[in-house]
């Protein structure tokens, strides 16, 4: 009976690995692909616990990361409370529970099990699933699931959109892990899948993930290079990314249509100062994360934000831009929807992470690291919570930083 319990634990385990590993293809493949991942990852994880009366409790309950990813989600359920929220609001923000429990399945699973391996490898899978559905859309005029190669130029709301959520973390992950990797046959692989993921990257010519990527490999080629002391190449190579930055920036963008960019910028500092003013009309515990769009355009629309007037003389206001999806900047965001409480919440959390990816993570703590910076990066003026897709690629890396020291444990010692 015994032998039977544990078989049956094991192969749960075994299962909601699986089902874990699918979650960065799912986000290229959909919303609806990605949901029913992470739900069945949390369902048989559940069932597991309940089968085994949660013998393993205490290694969530006094995990760091969990214990801070709690008070995270715990700032946005008090934001639901102190706002008025229909009902359809109130579930779509307590969904956020779902990240927390996916971060602690895989923190509890890694205590016996080295889940960590499928979790990369669904990385890699990402990367080829990604890069096949674009050749696809290119050649055949759709992708492998069907849809139209027009889902992959038009919007960056469609598969756009689902590359920029994924392949900068990738490109970063996989790109920062092989400098450090010694087998070169392994270090090979990796600049490979860091390689295609940028080259995806690129086709959606987004600026700021296309720009994270490249400060995150700037800062990790830098750390490279202190490690291997080789400081007299700092400069030399700091002087050769600036350079390739511009060329590649005048390459895609062409003179004219960069310095148009500038545009997007303006318009971002008045929707920083519009979220700002949003803020400090509920600083402690915001305004929650589903409300921020109609909190948005009542100030913009309400003429209490002057605009901002662009060195051109263009104005930039509420009456050319009444609405925003998010304040294009992870704290601003974060204070908007989840006040004061909500930005200690997530910054006690984002230490945590960092603080165990530097102290327990061996083989991919240089993965790790990247990731960490590139989502910094996005977060100064682009969008990196608070969306189903990101949210749920924070809590993937969440838990694989969370595996830690457990990423080279025997798997079948928790299970005798």
């Amino acid at each position: 009976m015994k032998n039977r319990k544990a078989a049956l634990t094991k192969t749960l385990d075994n299962i909601s690995a699986f089902f874990a590993m699918l979650i960065p293809a799912g986000i290229l493949a959909g919303p609806a692909v990605m949901e029913i991942s992470a739900g069945l990852t949390c369902f048989f994880w559940i069932i597991r616990s309940f089968i085994t009366k949660f013998d393993s409790l205490n290694n969530i309950i006094k995990n760091p990361i969990i214990i801070t990813f709690f008070l995270w989600i715990l700032s946005i359920c008090i934001s639901i409370l102190l706002n008025q929220t229909n009902n359809q609001t109130t579930i779509h923000d307590l969904a956020y529970i779902r990240f927390l429990l996916f971060t602690a399945a895989i923190t509890d699973i890694s205590y016996r099990f080295p889940i960590h391996k499928y979790l990369i490898f669904g990385l890699g899978l990402s990367v080829i699933f990604g890069f096949a559905n674009l050749l696809s859309a290119h050649i055949f005029g759709s992708d492998l699931l069907g849809k139209e190669a027009s889902r992959y130029i038009q919007t960056k709301h469609y598969e756009i959109g689902r590359i920029m959520t994924t392949a900068p973390f990738v490109a970063v992950f996989f790109g920062a892990w092989g400098l450090f990797e010694k087998k070169p046959l392994k270090a090979g692989l990796l600049f490979c899948l860091a390689i295609i993921s940028i080259f995806i990257l690129f086709f959606t010519k987004g600026k700021t993930v296309i720009i994270s990527v490249a400060g995150a490999f700037y800062f990790s080629i830098l750390y490279y290079l202190y490690k291997k002391n080789k400081k007299p190449l700092l400069f030399s190579v700091l002087i050769t990314i600036i350079i390739c930055i511009l060329c590649i920036s005048f390459f895609i963008y062409g003179y004219n249509d960069l310095h148009s960019e500038f545009g997007t910028f303006y318009h971002r500092i008045y929707i920083w100062k519009t979220s700002a003013a949003i803020w400090l009309e509920k600083p402690w515990f915001g305004i929650g994360v589903s409300n921020y769009e109609t909190a948005f355009e009542a100030m913009a629309l309400s003429g209490q934000i002057p605009p901002f007037i662009a060195p051109d003389g263009s104005a930039f206001d509420g009456d050319i831009y009444g609405k925003a999806t998010h304040a294009h900047n992870l704290i601003l965001m974060i204070l908007t929807c989840g006040g004061i409480f909500g930005l200690l919440a997530f910054a006690s959390l984002f230490i945590s992470l960092l603080i165990n990816i530097l102290k327990n993570t061996k083989e991919f703590k240089a993965g790790l690291i990247g990731w960490s910076i590139a989502f910094t990066i996005i977060g100064i003026t682009g969008f990196s919570i608070y969306h189903s897709g990101y949210t749920a690629y924070f809590a993937y890396f969440a838990g694989l930083a969370a595996c830690g020291k457990k990423e080279e444990a025997e798997p079948l010692r928790a299970y005798e």
